[in-house]
């Protein structure tokens, strides 16, 4: 009802909505509860400011004729993932002023995290091997951008042996940037949401997001090969 409410009251071609996790079990699944509210803050202001869009296909919506008017999956079902990102941009690109995300908590749709970390990183793998189809180059550079500062953090670590404790002082710089602004920002979507007690899980989650970031980052650039719903996926 919100879904249809918000088209007819803004007459959208394309709308997103928030998607998040719940009933989580361990640190692995509060990290990613955590994590997606990050995503879904980040992709809902990108959708408002128009200056980049990401979306989850759970929880989305678009016109019949928006969808054969930009010619539905036509030069981007070559990509095995990502269509719901791949087609909001081809919309995007014809209605800038026309795609819209529902600011509204009680739009939200609830799905569980990845109950393991091969999983996880087999999701977060094939998210990251999509960037290749996207349409708004700015999605990727913002992704370089938060890859290049938790590579930072990583080689600071590795150079205190050979540069001594002196740079143990950018380590601590770093570190305190990343995490001023996650918890202001998570701890702002964890009230949205209504998940304070998400936050309890920061510190822990803080540092396995750095790894995590590192690892899929790099990784993207070369596994071209991963599993999807039982399937394998090249």
């Amino acid at each position: 009802m919100l879904l249809v409410s918000y088209y007819e009251c803004q007459q959208m071609k394309f709308i997103a909505a928030p998607v998040n996790f719940y009933q989580e079990q361990n640190a692995l699944e509060r990290f990613q509860s955590l994590d997606f509210m990050g995503m879904m803050g980040i992709a809902g202001g990108g959708i408002q400011r128009r200056f980049m869009r990401m979306c989850n296909g759970a929880n989305l919506a678009y016109t019949k004729s928006v969808f054969e008017e930009v010619h539905g999956f036509q030069g981007i079902n070559h990509i095995a993932s990502g269509d719901d990102m791949l087609l909001m941009h081809k919309v995007a690109a014809r209605y800038p002023k026309q795609v819209g995300y529902l600011k509204n908590s009680s739009a939200t749709v609830f799905t569980h995290a990845k109950p393991t970390l091969r999983d996880f990183l087999q999701q977060r793998i094939r998210w990251a091997t999509k960037s290749s189809g996207y349409q708004e180059q700015i999605v990727i550079v913002i992704l370089a951008l938060v890859l290049f500062f938790c590579l930072n953090i990583i080689l600071t670590i590795l150079l205190i042996p050979f540069l001594g404790w002196k740079i143990v002082f950018i380590l601590v710089g770093l570190l305190l940037a990343k995490a001023i602004m996650d918890y202001l920002f998570l701890n702002l979507m964890s009230h949205f949401f209504e998940r304070k007690q998400l936050m309890k899980s920061f510190v822990p989650s803080f540092f396995m997001h750095i790894a995590y970031i590192v690892f899929v980052g790099t990784a993207a650039n070369f596994v071209k090969n991963y599993e999807w719903k039982g399937r394998k996926v090249k």
